[in-house]
C-alpha cells in the first residue's frame, strides 16, 4: 500500500485522500492486494467519512479479508462503531455471514464484546445470522452465556421477533445442553435468574442434556459453596428437579448415561484396535530392516580372500603389509571394529524387540481380546 494512503487512513484525513485520488485516480486499485486495506484501517478507527469515499470508489474492498480473515465489518463490529457498521452493511449485507479464522461472524464478535447497538443493527439487517454456528458449533446464545454476557442475551432476545422465537431460545448444543445448563455450569447467577424468570426457559427448566442431567443435576455435580445455595434456590423456585425425581425407574433415567458410556468405551476399543494395527506395521518394518542389516551390514562384505602365504611357484617373500581377511567378512568390522560392535548390539536389540512385539500382537489377535479393553469392561 502507498505509504501516503496508509497514513491518511490512520488519521482519517479526507483531504489527503482526495488529493491522492486527484493525483492518481487508480491509487486504490492495488489496495486489495494487501491484507490490511485502507478500509480495514478506517473501520478500526471509525473514520466514517473517509470510509464513505473509499466505498464509493472501490466498493469491492468490503469483501477483502486481513491476515486474521477478518473483514472491515468484523473490525467495526468488534469496536462497536455503529455508523461504520451501517455504511458497510448498506453496501454488502452478505458480509454478515462471513467467518473469521476463529469461525466467528461479526454478530458473534459484537455480542461477545457487549456492543448491543451493533447487535441490533446486524440482526435487523440479516436475521439469518442468529442461526449461524461458530466453527466449534456454538450457537450465539450459548456463546454469550459461556462468556457471561447478560446484556447481549437480552438484546438478542429482543431483536429476534421481540423475544417470541421460542425455538431460538431453546436451541441446544452438540451435548444437548440448553443455555440454562451452561449458565448453571458456569455459576452465572444473574443469567440463570433472568433465564428462568423472563424467558421460555422457565418451562424448560427440567430439560435433559445428552447425559440425562437437568440443570439442577449439573449444579449438584459441580458444587461451589459460595454460589451453589443461591443458584439452587433460584432453580428450585422455578420448579427444577433432579432427573431421578422426574424419572424414578431405572429404564427412564439411568440407561441413557450407561449407553453413552458403553459407546464411549466401544470407541476407545476401536481406537486401540487402530493403534494395534499401526504398531504391527511398524514392528514388521523394523524387523525386516534390522534382519536385512544383520546379513548385509553397512559397507558391504569382502568378496575375495586375502592371505599372507606366498604364491605357488614363487620364492618365499615377506608377509604383505595390511590386514588379513577372508571372503564374506564385514568391511565395517575391519575398518571400524568398535563402531561395528555397537551397530551389531543395537541392531540385534531392535530386531528382537520388534519380533517380540509381533509375537505378542499375534497372540492377542488369536484370543480376539485386548487386556486393556477387558479391564475397562470390568471396572467401568
Amino acid at each position: 500500500m502507498d505509504a501516503r494512503l496508509h497514513e491518511a487512513a490512520l488519521m482519517g484525513d479526507v483531504d489527503s485522500l482526495s488529493t491522492l485520488l486527484e493525483g492518481n485516480a487508480n491509487i486504490l486499485d492495488g489496495a486489495a492486494d494487501f491484507a490490511e486495506t485502507p478500509l480495514h484501517i478506517a473501520a478500526l478507527f471509525d473514520h466514517v467519512e473517509f470510509a464513505k469515499i473509499i466505498l464509493r470508489r472501490k466498493p469491492e474492498l468490503t469483501r477483502v479479508l486481513d491476515s486474521e480473515r477478518s473483514s472491515s465489518l468484523h473490525l467495526a463490529s468488534a469496536k462497536g462503531h455503529v455508523e461504520m457498521v451501517k455504511e458497510l452493511l448498506a453496501l454488502d449485507a452478505d458480509m454478515c455471514l462471513v467467518r473469521d479464522k476463529h469461525g466467528r461472524i461479526p454478530l458473534h464478535i459484537a455480542a461477545l464484546n457487549g456492543h448491543e447497538e451493533v447487535v441490533k443493527v446486524l440482526v435487523d439487517k440479516k436475521r439469518a445470522a442468529t442461526r449461524v454456528l461458530t466453527s466449534q458449533r456454538e450457537q450465539i446464545l450459548h456463546l454469550c452465556v459461556n462468556h457471561n454476557r447478560l446484556n447481549s442475551v437480552k438484546w438478542l432476545l429482543d431483536c429476534v421477533q421481540d423475544g417470541k422465537d421460542n425455538e431460538f431460545v431453546k436451541m441446544k448444543d452438540d451435548e444437548h445442553n440448553t443455555i440454562l445448563h451452561l449458565a448453571v455450569a458456569k455459576k452465572h447467577i444473574k443469567l440463570t435468574e433472568f433465564l428462568v424468570r423472563k424467558t421460555v426457559m422457565k418451562e424448560e427448566v427440567n430439560a435433559l442434556n445428552a447425559h440425562g442431567f437437568t440443570a439442577l443435576d449439573v449444579l449438584l455435580q459441580n458444587r461451589r459453596k459460595s454460589k451453589d445455595t443461591k443458584l439452587e434456590g433460584i432453580l428450585r423456585a422455578a420448579g427444577a428437579k433432579k432427573a431421578g425425581a422426574m424419572h424414578p425407574t431405572r429404564d427412564n433415567w439411568t440407561i441413557k448415561p450407561l449407553a453413552s458410556r458403553n459407546e464411549k468405551w466401544k470407541k476407545h476399543g476401536d481406537w486401540l484396535n487402530e493403534i494395534r494395527s499401526s504398531l504391527m506395521v511398524v514392528a514388521v518394518l523394523i524387523a525386516t530392516v534390522t534382519f536385512q542389516a544383520g546379513f548385509t551390514p553397512p559397507g558391504g562384505l569382502m568378496q575375495a580372500e586375502k592371505s599372507d602365504a606366498p604364491l605357488s611357484g614363487y620364492p618365499t617373500s615377506p608377509a604383505p603389509a595390511g590386514p588379513i581377511y577372508t571372503g564374506g567378512q564385514s568391511i565395517m568390522a575391519l575398518n571400524y571394529p568398535r563402531g561395528y560392535k555397537l551397530f551389531l548390539i543395537f541392531n540385534s536389540i531392535a530386531f528382537l524387540s520388534s519380533s517380540g512385539i509381533i509375537l505378542l500382537l499375534n497372540i492377542l489377535d488369536s484370543t480376539k481380546s485386548l487386556p486393556v479393553i477387558s479391564m475397562f469392561d470390568c471396572n467401568w
